[in-house]
């Protein structure tokens, strides 16, 4: 039987009669146990009391007044940790924060981060008087750093940090606290985790909407081949849209207004974020011409999907601009008129490119070199043209929106013709005619 020496050493004990003093002793344990002494239950108690006093939080002051009086701004209120004797102190928060005056600005307000850069207007930094218009700037790695650009100039300086409640960026709901941008919910309050579900509905469960799925094949047009064909129309109300075309040929977006958004009047615009119908929308192409669109929604009104037909199996019959009104016509119209020689021809995605070396130029509206790519929409060789021929061309300058894109294009109904002496002087002429097209 396992008893306690009294020595506080374990030891095992034969209750025999006969049993010795020596013997009990040399049957213990060589185990040293280490007891600290007991505390009477009085100062256990105590001591309890103590540790709940001295974590014990104040209640919450009230809310303090909004920051910003529109468009969305942060209030707080406060609690102070009460006396203790530990360090570890109170557990938990000492500020809480919430979202406040959620009401759009009226049109014409200032933004509340550009009032707060506007403060530093002609006023002197690091005691020198610089007399700027400060303007702000969302370049710089903090978002919540007061970061205003010189307006006018290409520096800007960082005035500490901006007030709370002000917009980590313009398009975002996340705002600033304490120089650190927080996440705002789709229930507008801080530190929440409710989402948006696939409705639309913040808190949502996915249940009040209709899942339209649907693929879209058509037959060949009955008149041309090089034309926008309507897909779908996505009506006022869809939320989670996602359109994707696998072919060569390019999706395009008509707004309720009957204005093109995406890749319209033959301008291949380049991946981006396009505001629609009162929602993102975002473009993305691939290197294989793999598109997608998706926006998040709900959109506020219809939308048109498009689909140029460019792809080589669409390609019919070339129709040809040709006669002596369409050469007149096309001269004053276009923006570059030259004879060009070419080169060497590259399918590059949906769209031919030609290496060309520009002859003679008859008009250029803008600069113009010896060597130039000219780009057209198709791989139908429309307009026909043949390598180490020389053509009279009539083409026009093709911007994209985002103006990174500056080339030459010739498009399926461009004026060409195969380059003859007698060309030089049917050109030579022509542009006192312009007046009729101006």
């Amino acid at each position: 039987m396992l008893r306690l020496c009294p020595w506080r050493w374990y030891c095992w004990k034969s209750w025999l009669l006969a049993g010795l003093v020596l013997g009990f002793a040399a049957l213990c344990s060589a185990q040293v146990v280490h007891q600290k002494p007991r505390r009477p239950q009085w100062a256990n108690r105590a001591r309890q009391r103590r540790q709940v006093w001295s974590n014990e939080w104040s209640p919450w002051g009230s809310w303090s007044a909004c920051s910003s009086t529109c468009g969305g701004g942060a209030s707080f209120r406060s609690r102070r940790c009460s006396r203790f004797l530990n360090t570890d102190g109170c557990q938990g928060d000492q500020r809480q924060y919430r979202v406040c005056n959620l009401v759009d600005c009226p049109p014409g307000s200032i933004d509340f981060r550009k009032m707060q850069c506007s403060l530093y207007n002609n006023k002197p930094i690091q005691g020198n008087l610089m007399n700027h218009q400060w303007l702000p700037f969302y370049g710089a790695p903090n978002q919540c750093d007061l970061n205003c650009l010189a307006k006018g100039k290409n520096f800007y300086y960082m005035f500490g940090r901006v007030l709370d409640g002000t917009k980590c960026r313009p398009d975002s709901p996340d705002i600033c606290i304490n120089g650190q941008c927080l996440k705002v919910a789709c229930d507008r309050i801080l530190g929440s985790k409710a989402t948006t579900d696939v409705c639309g509905v913040c808190g949502g469960r996915n249940d009040s909407c209709v899942l339209v799925r649907r693929v879209y094949r058509s037959a060949l047009p009955s008149t041309g081949y090089f034309g926008y064909n309507n897909v779908t129309v996505i009506p006022a109300g869809a939320t989670n849209i996602k359109v994707t075309d696998n072919s060569r040929n390019y999706l395009a977006l008509i707004s309720g207004k009957n204005h093109y958004v995406i890749n319209g009047n033959w301008v291949i615009d380049w991946p981006g974020e396009f505001d629609v119908a009162g929602t993102k929308v975002l473009y993305k192409r691939s290197a294989g011409n793999h598109e997608t669109i998706e926006a998040a929604g709900p959109t506020a009104e219809d939308l048109r999907v498009m689909s140029t037909i460019l792809q080589a199996g669409y390609c019919r019959k070339c129709k040809k601009s040709k006669g002596k009104s369409q050469r007149i016509k096309q001269y004053c119209q276009k923006d570059f008129v030259f004879r060009g020689r070419i080169l060497r021809k590259t399918i590059v995605g949906s769209e031919t490119r030609y290496d060309v070396q520009v002859r003679q130029t008859y008009k250029n509206k803008y600069p113009i070199v010896h060597r130039e790519y000219i780009w057209v929409p198709n791989t139908c060789d429309c307009p026909y043209l043949l390598e180490k021929r020389e053509y009279i061309m009539m083409a026009r300058r093709h911007v994209n929106f985002e103006q990174t894109l500056n080339r030459i294009l010739l498009e399926h109904n461009s004026f060409v013709k195969l380059w003859q002496p007698k060309e030089d002087l049917m050109l030579r002429d022509i542009n006192k005619y312009c007046h009729r097209y101006s």
